[in-house]
């Protein structure tokens, strides 16, 4: 029962973050009463679907390497609908078995939630790993993104070829209060690479830690488009 009610406690405090970001993600693309800085602008306000029409499936893999460990799980995003003003209904399904973190469906957004679904997961983990509160860390990342992180041109490959792509790179807990707390993970670096020429914008979403010897590298990336 225990582990029942901890399960089902994880799943609703995903749903509800996940609402409240659907909802943020949504407002902060009509924003008239502040200007968003450039990295701000690529993940929340820029429309990331025009190459992923209603019907189309994004496929992710996330890769995990702790120490001598190695696991891989699999992201499905699936674009629904979308309106006259590019506004889209996305369904998540966010890894599978255990693993899985169930997410509400995705109303009237531009831009690609699998962002927010991976950091929510990062958020879990690391509530759980320090003993911090999951809001702090939440916190910690929007604060981030607000301070003008770093965004630089880069250039990938994707089918093959090699396309435009941006990246974003950040430390959320450098500065933090209370960083003496969190060990080897205050300088935890978080980034996000993102390129038009791509379904969804996403390319990849990374988190790395040095500890000691060992480096704790988590990566979500673009693994394939289908249909449905």
């Amino acid at each position: 029962m225990i582990i029942r009610y901890a399960l089902e406690n994880r799943v609703l405090r995903s749903v509800v973050f996940a609402v409240l970001l659907n909802f943020s993600l949504s407002q902060l693309g009509n924003a008239q009463s502040f200007e968003l800085n450039e990295a701000q602008q690529l993940i929340y306000s820029t429309a990331h679907f025009e190459l992923a029409p209603p019907g189309t499936d994004i496929l992710y893999r996330l890769v995990s390497i702790k120490s001598d460990k190695h696991t891989s799980d699999s992201v499905a995003l699936k674009v629904v609908s979308t309106d006259q003003d590019q506004r889209h209904q996305i369904e998540l399904e966010f890894l599978t078995g255990d693993s899985r973190i169930d997410f509400p469906v995705f109303h009237g957004i531009r831009g690609n939630p699998i962002i927010i679904a991976f950091w929510e997961r990062d958020v879990q983990e690391m509530s759980t790993i320090t003993g911090g509160g999951q809001l702090y860390f939440r916190n910690r990342i929007r604060h981030a993104l607000a301070d003008n992180p770093s965004v630089l041109d880069t250039t990938i490959s994707y089918n093959e070829k090699l396309i435009d792509a941006v990246k974003i790179e950040f430390k959320p807990y450098v500065n933090a209060p209370l960083r003496e707390r969190l060990s080897y993970y205050v300088d935890k670096i978080y980034s996000v690479t993102l390129s038009r020429d791509l379904p969804g914008y996403v390319a990849s979403l990374e988190t790395i830690v040095v500890q000691d010897s060992d480096i704790i590298r988590e990566t979500l990336s673009l693994d394939g488009v289908a249909t449905h």
